[in-house]
This record gives C-alpha cells, structure tokens and sequence, in this order.
C-alpha cells in the first residue's frame, strides 16, 4: 500500500466463529443479568425481539457490481520497481498508483476475521469512505494491473461470501437461541419462588435478585441499573424492556479472559525437548499450541497448522542441527511464520528463534535475537519475551 499506513490482509485474523461465540455468551450475560423481579415484569415477546435486535450482526456487504478506480501519483522507491527497469540504487521515481474501489455496507470490523472457509492468501487492502481500497503501481503493463486486480476481487469475493454463510447461520439461529435463553431463565426464576414459597414464609421482594445475596446492579425492585437508574415500568404503568439495551451494550463490549497464544514450529525430531517446552509455558498460564496436543483426529492438519500460525501471538521456532538440515514441512512453518511477521507492526515480538541445542541460525531467522535454552536462565530469557508480547497486548500471564 503507497497512500495508507492501516493497511492490513483482508479476512485474515481472528476466527470469525470465535467471534460469534463471544456475541453468544454476551447474550447470555445480558439476560442473566436482568433481576428476578424485573424479569417476571417484562413482555416477554418485547424482550426477546429487542435481544434479538441488539445482538444481530452487522456483515459488511460488498458491492461488486459498482467497483471504481482512480489514480494519484506517488514516488516509488527503486527497490520497488521491476528488474527489467534500469533505476538507481536509493533514488525514487515518480509513478501513477491505479487505486481499486469496492463499496460495502456494514460492520468494517469484520473485515479483520477470517472465516470458516478460507484461503491462504488474501489482498492487502485500506479502508476509505465506505470503499474497500487495493492498489497497483502503474510500471507499463496495463494487462498484468488488470490480471492483479482480478485476482484480488475474486479473493475478497470468496472470503465475503464465506463470512456471510457464517454470520447468516448465527443470524438464522438467533431468535430461537434467546428465545430459548429467556424462557429457560423465566422457568429458573419460577421454579426458585416456588422453592421458596414452599418453606412457608414471605419473599423479601427488596433483596431477592435470583441467587444473588444483592442486586449486582444496585437499586430497589422496579430498577435495574449499569450506569444510574434504568426504569422497568414505563410510566402509564406498563411493560418496557428499558434498560436491556444498556446490559446488551456492556456485555457486548466487556473484553473475555484471553491467554497468550504462542504456536511450537519445530522438527518431528526434537519432539522430547518440544514436548518439555510445552509443558513449561503451559505452566506458566500460556495457550500453547503443539501438533500432538492440539490437532483432533480426523483434522486437516496441514489447514489447521496454517490456521493456528495465522491467529498466534507468538511464534516459537526451535532449532536444533536435525531441523536447521532437514527438508520438511518445518522449512513451510517457517515460511508461513515469516509471511506472517512481515504483517506485523514494527518491534512486535512475533517471532522468537529458540535453540534447543547448539546449531547454526538459518539465514532468513538471522534478524531475530535467538534463545538458546540450553544454557542456563535460557527459558527465563524467553519467558521474558514472551511477557513483554502479553503486555503489548494487554494480557496478563498466570502460573498455572
């Protein structure tokens, strides 16, 4: 990308599903979180059809019927340019840069997650005025621009088409989901005053809150509260489900307990000392993901170790003079974790070379300052990274 700095690979990131897992247990959340006595109150019809509303996702929707293009001129650095032209090392040259447009609807952020069905390669691409963005240098040849941009809108139209099945399958799904979760709770609730009222005894409407010795919310019985009081009763008296969509919104955006993820790219023959490895960051709170542990029998396991690379925090690389010589997939796990690095801001710690025995460093993991976890306070120089990558990302590591 030449114009915009936030440039990122399209429907490559975090699972989508994961995504649509977490709007679940949101919705589970919000509705928990209502008070007993509210709950009774409520019209259940209207609450179920404003959950339904709120947790609804937005999937953007691309245009691609009514795609554009534009130009701007841009100076290209030589490296950039092709061998067949004669330029001079360090020097930059004017070029024309073809901008595509894509236009959509919907929730940009979905851009960023991948979904069930994928490829392993997509465009890099901006985000501009409702467009999705994509860009060649114009270097003479107007047919292979054109090859290019094809090739790209046929990625992007896979990936979209992907993400709408599983977004459209949540959708599809979501009203008989509340309308289970509401029901079930409302049963809960009944089922506890019954109980209650078996013991012979009046229910303290002002404490009772359905298992809770206080209202988490704060407030008497006819309120429920996030920031100030929140009315349930409307006031002519009848049923609102105010105060439902403020729950929704704040469990919606609370952030889950995530753990570092760090993926093991080794050689099948260091496999012992990998396995030790695992055990140690695994102790140390860490989600590591290692081959033997982490693939289900009957998995793809070639797509899912491309997967697991392409949402880990962290790459470990463990060398040894078995995996620096040998020919083997490794050598691809490699390739894909430095594919992926290249995306990765400046200074992130993504990729960290760990010697398990004493070996030479292959050329292209040269850059990066290597572990050697043979030698003493090896592991607690990794560890180090590793916690200066979970504070970068705002995660906190706790020993197991």
């Amino acid at each position: 990308m030449y114009r915009a700095s936030q440039s990122f690979s399209i429907f490559m990131g975090d699972q989508v599903n994961d995504y649509l897992a977490q709007k679940r247990k949101a919705l589970q959340k919000t509705i928990e979180r209502i008070k007993a006595e509210d709950f009774l109150e409520l019209d259940e019809r209207d609450l179920i059809n404003d959950l339904v509303e709120r947790f609804k996702v937005d999937a953007p929707i691309i245009d691609f019927e009514n795609i554009t293009i534009s130009d701007y001129e841009k100076e290209i650095p030589a490296v950039q340019f092709p061998q067949t032209f004669y330029v001079r090392p360090g020097k930059s040259y004017l070029k024309q840069v073809v901008v595509y447009h894509l236009p959509f609807r919907g929730n940009v952020e979905l851009f960023r997650f991948t979904p069930s069905n994928f490829m392993l390669w997509s465009p890099e691409v901006y985000i501009e005025d409702q467009n999705v963005c994509f860009e060649f240098v114009n270097f003479g040849d107007m047919e292979e621009i054109k090859r290019e941009a094809q090739r790209s809108i046929d990625a992007i139209k896979f990936f979209s088409n992907a993400l709408l099945q599983d977004v459209g399958s949540y959708d599809a799904q979501l009203r008989g989901n509340v309308e289970q979760m509401v029901k079930a709770r409302k049963q809960k609730i009944l089922d506890s005053n019954n109980m209650l009222a078996a013991l012979g005894r009046p229910i303290n409407s002002n404490s009772f809150t359905f298992g809770l010795r206080q209202n988490p919310f704060g407030g008497g019985a006819k309120a429920a509260t996030v920031e100030g009081e929140i009315k349930v009763k409307d006031e002519v008296g009848g049923s609102s489900v105010k105060g439902v969509r403020e729950l929704a919104k704040q469990a919606n955006t609370s952030k889950s307990t995530q753990r570092l993820r760090v993926f093991l790219c080794h050689s099948s023959g260091d496999k012992p000392q990998v396995r030790d490895v695992y055990k140690r960051l695994t102790a140390e709170g860490i989600e590591a993901w290692l081959d033997e542990e982490s693939l289900l029998p009957g998995q793809d396991w070639e797509l899912e170790i491309s997967r697991a690379i392409r949402s880990t925090h962290v790459v470990i690389v463990c060398l040894s003079q078995n995996s620096t010589t040998k020919r083997g997939y490794v050598q691809k796990e490699i390739k894909f974790a430095l594919d992926e690095a290249d995306k990765q801001p400046e200074a992130t710690i993504f990729i960290i070379p760990v010697k398990v025995e004493e070996c030479d460093l292959p050329d292209r993991l040269r850059r990066y300052h290597t572990v050697n976890l043979f030698e003493e306070r090896g592991f607690e120089k990794l560890m180090r990274a590793l916690r200066s990558r979970a504070d970068e990302l705002g995660l906190t590591l706790t020993s197991i």
